[in-house]
């Protein structure tokens, strides 16, 4: 029989073990097999791919040796709780999926019991979307809209041509259909909201759970974003870092400024921080060099310079940090002016929810300058709805 790619659901089954089980592929892998998410190698996990197989006859497994002990030598197999801390064997490893090879249904697992765990079913169904050229359009169009809504009007809804849209590009039904469900909600959410104070939009209305757990303290981007995006009146708040492949990318810092479009649509491009310091560094060496009795800035004193120049105009902005302590950070500044028209700046941390403060405390716990360190203007920006995952609706 030809060999054949695997996805979640497959039926496995251990030579140690009483019963068959089915294999488990997160559907975080976002590549998908006639609906399912495929697998590769890296799904071995106890507990988490593989399901146990009913009872373990291995005497290796140590519940079943102890309880056959106890039975005077009377093979007594106990519940199965495999342990393949090992890869699957046999990969297809010129197809990769996610970063591994992918899995075929000749692949093998081996247990340290033991046992040693195959597939006797490839998982995949005859209703996915590979199969989609061999049903017509019109039968997938029916099979979709029962899962969907239909408008006021009694037109198809918003959310049914995005599952469509989603399901064509491989997605499976229920993920393409709760996508779509996010999709318009977040775009409503600011129908539902008005413009925030930014008392409203902060004090940990932006990221709730925080405390919760750690991925909900160390998901700053995420938080800075969402507090943009509540001033602007999406009720929204934020999700842990590693809520899912997508949003990783933003959520790490990494690409924190391609959630937002200039009003034209246009990329956006923050102030690199380290070029605007060196210039006045540059600056009061010059004025320290044409005049003895000058005494220049020392860096924090700069920085601050950078920071007042760069958020000139008032509005808020996000800005990327480096520790003096070691570690990044993202965080939001409010750009006003005082009753003399002068620029104060006032740090707003959307993470924590900790009380507004004076720019100069946050300056004062910063390396001067690291070449990652960034500002931007926000508040005037465009959110890029590529991105609208990282958030919970409210």
């Amino acid at each position: 029989m030809a060999d054949s790619y695997v996805c979640s659901g497959a039926t496995m089954k251990c030579t140690m073990g009483t019963s068959t089980a089915r294999l488990t592929v997160l559907p975080i892998r976002t590549v998908f097999l006639t609906g399912q998410p495929m697998a590769n190698i890296s799904d071995h996990l106890t507990m988490v791919n593989l399901a146990p197989f009913g009872r373990c006859r291995s005497l290796g497994f140590p519940a079943t040796a102890a309880a056959t002990a106890a039975h005077h030598g009377h093979l007594t197999p106990m519940p199965c709780m495999h342990n393949t801390p090992f890869p699957w064997m046999n990969g297809k490893n010129d197809y990769i999926v996610k970063g591994d090879p992918a899995l075929l249904k000749s692949s093998t697992c081996q247990c340290m019991w033991g046992g040693t765990i195959s597939l006797i079913t490839d998982g995949q169904t005859p209703t996915g979307p590979a199969d989609l050229n061999k049903h017509p359009q019109e039968k997938f169009n029916t099979d979709l809209r029962r899962t969907s809504t239909k408008a006021k009007d009694g037109t198809v809804s918003e959310k049914f041509n995005k599952t469509v849209e989603y399901r064509k590009q491989g997605m499976g039904l229920f993920s393409s259909f709760k996508k779509a469900n996010h999709d318009v909600n977040f775009k409503n959410s600011r129908n539902k909201a008005k413009f925030m104070s930014d008392d409203d939009a902060d004090l940990t209305h932006s990221n709730e759970h925080y405390g919760k757990n750690d991925q909900y303290g160390i998901n700053c981007a995420t938080t800075t974003t969402t507090f943009m995006l509540r001033k602007q009146g999406y009720k929204v708040t934020a999700r842990a870092r590693n809520a899912n492949d997508h949003t990783d990318s933003i959520a790490y810092g990494f690409n924190i400024y391609k959630a937002w479009k200039n009003p034209d649509g246009t990329d956006v491009s923050p102030i690199i921080i380290l070029d605007k310091f060196k210039e006045k560094e540059n600056e009061e060496a010059l004025k320290e060099d044409l005049n003895d009795n000058y005494t220049p800035k020392n860096q924090a004193e700069i920085y601050k310079d950078v920071l007042m120049e760069a958020c000139e105009q008032e509005g808020y902005y996000t800005f990327g940090l480096t520790w003096a302590a070691g570690g990044g950070h993202y965080t939001v500044i409010k750009s006003e002016k005082d009753k003399n028209g002068n620029t104060v700046l006032t740090n707003i941390e959307p993470q924590t929810g900790e009380p507004f403060s004076d720019i100069d405390a946050l300056i004062s716990s910063l390396a001067y300058p690291d070449p990652s360190d960034t500002v931007m203007r926000t508040d005037d920006k465009v959110f890029n709805e590529e991105y609208n995952d990282l958030f919970d609706i409210n």
